[in-house]
């Protein structure tokens, strides 16, 4: 399918940007309308406003004519005029015609639009207008004043004289060559038995009423007439009076031009006024608006992209980082043809091996509990407690109590006692949970008061009172973190520990235990139970072990481990004595048992056993023995060749021996008395010293060779060499 040829990654871009841009077409589209509504309404409204402003203009051009005509009817000299059937210059009143051509002239220069005024007399034929200034005949005023097509039909007399209203005619006249269009304004004056006897005329200039128009509609699109009685008095239209005539302009606007039609009707007047205004012009700001939106929405569409592509890219990467890790789970075929249902079928094998695990996890519940039980006793990094617990959640154990401590005992005496002390454990509102570790029988307890773990103690104390056999327990310092669980865990063992060495049986705190003190086990008495060994003396080789143990028994401060410590290094003495005789595997079993021992009769047992064995080999090898005995002395007194302590009843102390043993030892080894070999010793020693540091003292070199005296050096130094030091150093 053409779904399954596209990518997880375009889908999640496709997805993301429909999700962006329904939103955004949706508001882009409810706004695009609501404002250019909004927009024409105002345009059309703008336009309204304009036209019915403009209408008002024109229309009080024409109720000013009217009004003008009414005051001229209550002059007298018009009045007079009216009736006389000739009209000269000489029969007015000098004052009438001044009074006349002034108000003519006055009110035609009121308007620029009033371009023509003068009255016509029907009963002289005569005309008095503002243009000639006098009287004329209607021949004059027709063909040369105001030449007009319409005033030089032979019917227009009949016209004037039936003029019952005022009436409007279109006009192209020339003005003593000065050619313009206009709108005749024709008003009845006087009235004589059915006819009309005098008629008022005013020339409306076209060019002004359109340049009234310009002001208001100025675009060459925007049309505009004037209609009266069935007249098109103005017409700014590419239609006919006909066809103006002949139109519905609400249908003429709607349909066929495309245009906004306004009317309004002068009730003065009487003149309909109509335009048509283009869609261009009324929806100019529309457009605009329009522009800006549809530009902004290109803008927000093409962020959309953009923080689509993001978004997409952002969610595809833990899918893709996914796909990597178990891209080997199925064919990359599967992979290239649809990524999608790809993860879908791998990530549902992966929870499938998932569930599998779990059943395997469930299965091996004890063993796991039993490796994060040994996990939290060991000394190493602990992430934060809140993960621990979690795991611990997780693997059903319940802490999370602010308190935990440590329980210790052996794991012989745990084996006989897990079920009293898990009874016990019950009676309380303790957490806890059992393991074995190093050996140890180990408790981890869970609490949230220190009286609960009190009581509990107590009951523990309780029971073990009423064994026969001996139980040592040791409690550590309670903790308010799982995490010092280790420190914890060391802390009971010591306690522990001390409650063995001292043989009492109970339970021991590890602030009721003394601090520690290093072991007594000085290296005179090594080198005396060493020699005793390698001498085959059993029975002083116990004695000088036992006095070092009542040495450190003695001393209540030396803890456990210092104990064990003082064990090891009397079974490193023993090794080495093994080295000396030069035998191998003899002691090997007894040594290993060293590391199991818990008691200190089980200590006794196993060293006086290897002290036997020494011994009996010592007695059985005597003359070997000899020889190891000679080599001994020798390397003794090699390494403490600079002691001035150094003599041979020193060395005898060292080795347990009598004097004339080791000097005869000492003698058979190296071929000369022990007095005489120290010396030579000495002396060469110091010679080098000369040699080597010419800026070091005599004094400080025989002090350095082991002798306390600058005299006995000097003395010494001359018997071997002959000379003194400081001739010697400037040989």
């Amino acid at each position: 399918m053409w779904g399954d040829k596209i990518s997880f990654k375009k889908k999640l871009v496709l997805s993301f940007f429909l999700f962006y841009m329904l939103p955004l077409i949706l508001v882009v589209s409810v706004g695009f309308g609501l404002i250019t509504n909004l927009l024409k309404e105002q345009g059309a409204e703008y336009y309204r406003r304009m036209f019915s402003t403009t209408v008002d203009r024109i229309d009080n051009i024409f109720i000013s004519m009217q009004e003008f005509n009414i005051t001229m009817q209550k002059r007298s000299w018009v009045t007079s005029m009216i009736y006389m059937e000739d009209l000269e210059k000489s029969r007015f009143d000098r004052v009438d015609f001044t009074n006349f051509a002034e108000e003519l002239r006055g009110f035609s220069c009121q308007d620029a639009a009033i371009d023509h005024l003068f009255y016509f007399f029907l009963v002289s034929d005569q005309f008095i207008s503002t243009t000639d200034r006098g009287i004329v005949d209607y021949q004059w005023f027709t063909e040369v004043s105001f030449k007009n097509a319409l005033m030089q039909q032979e019917d227009y007399h009949k016209m004037a004289a039936e003029l019952k209203k005022p009436e409007y005619h279109i006009l192209a006249v020339d003005n003593y060559g000065r050619k313009r269009e206009g709108i005749l304004c024709c008003y009845p004056v006087k009235e004589l038995r059915g006819q009309s006897i005098c008629n008022l005329y005013f020339f409306v200039q076209i060019n002004e009423l359109e340049q009234l128009l310009d002001l208001a509609m100025p675009e060459e699109n925007n049309w505009f007439y004037m209609e009266y009685d069935g007249e098109i008095l103005l017409n700014r239209t590419p239609y006919t009076k006909e066809e103006l005539l002949g139109f519905d302009m609400e249908e003429l606007g709607r349909n066929k031009t495309k245009m906004t039609g306004f009317t309004q009707e002068s009730e003065k007047t009487g003149f309909h006024y109509y335009t048509l205004v283009s869609e261009d012009s009324v929806y100019a700001r529309a457009k605009n608006m329009q522009v800006i939106l549809l530009t902004l929405a290109g803008v927000f569409a093409l962020a959309g992209f953009f923080l689509s592509y993001y978004m997409a890219i952002r969610n595809y990467r833990p899918v893709q980082n996914l796909m990597k890790l178990i891209k080997d789970k199925v064919p990359s075929e599967e992979v290239n043809r649809n990524e999608f249902f790809w993860l879908e079928n791998a990530v549902g094998t992966i929870l499938d091996g998932r569930k599998n695990l779990d059943i395997q996890i469930e299965e091996q519940r004890p063993i796991l509990i039993s490796a994060f039980l040994t996990w939290l006793l060991k000394e190493n990094y602990k992430p934060e407690e809140s993960k621990i617990l979690h795991t611990a959640g997780m693997l059903e154990i319940e802490f999370g109590l602010p308190v935990y401590n440590c329980l210790l005992c052996s794991l012989k005496a745990g084996n006989r006692l897990n079920k009293e002390i898990v009874e016990i454990l019950g009676e309380y509102r303790i957490h806890f949970r059992t393991l074995v570790y190093q050996n140890d029988y180990v408790v981890i307890l869970n609490y949230e008061e220190e009286e609960e773990a009190a009581a509990f103690y107590k009951s523990m104390a309780d029971m073990l009172n009423e064994k026969a056999e001996k139980y040592f327990f040791g409690v550590g310092e309670s903790c308010r973190s799982i995490v010092q669980l280790p420190a914890v865990y060391t802390q009971a063992k010591q306690a522990r520990n001390f409650r063995m060495v001292n043989r009492e049986c109970g339970i021991t705190f590890y602030n009721e235990v003394k601090k520690e003190n290093f072991y007594f086990y000085p290296i005179e008495n090594e080198y005396a139970l060493r020699n005793c060994l390698l001498a085959g003396e059993y029975e002083k080789s116990v004695l000088i072990f036992n006095e070092l143990l009542q040495k450190n028994l003695e001393n209540e401060q030396v803890s456990y481990y210092q104990m064990r410590n003082f064990f090891h290094n009397v079974e490193l003495t023993c090794l080495k004595c093994t080295v000396r005789l030069d035998i191998a595997g003899l002691i090997d079993a007894d040594v290993e048992s060293l590391d199991q021992c818990n008691a200190l009769e089980e200590y006794l047992s196993i060293f006086y056993n290897i002290f036997r064995k020494l011994c009996d080999y010592v007695n059985a090898h005597r003359d070997s023995s000899s020889e190891v005995m000679k080599e001994a002395l020798y390397q003794f007194v090699d390494e403490n060749l600079c002691n001035s302590d150094l003599s041979l009843n020193f060395v005898a102390n060292a080795f347990s021996l009598s004097d004339s043993y080791v000097s005869r030892l000492f003698k058979e080894k190296t071929g000369t008395n022990f007095l005489d070999y120290m010396n030579r010793a000495r002396i060469e020693k110091a010679k080098m010293i000369l040699l080597s540091e010419s800026q070091t003292s005599i004094q400080d070199i025989g002090i350095r060779v082991g002798y306390d005296s600058d005299t006995t050096f000097r003395r010494i130094f001359k018997k071997y060499e002959g000379i003194t030091p400081t001739q010697f150093r400037k040989i």
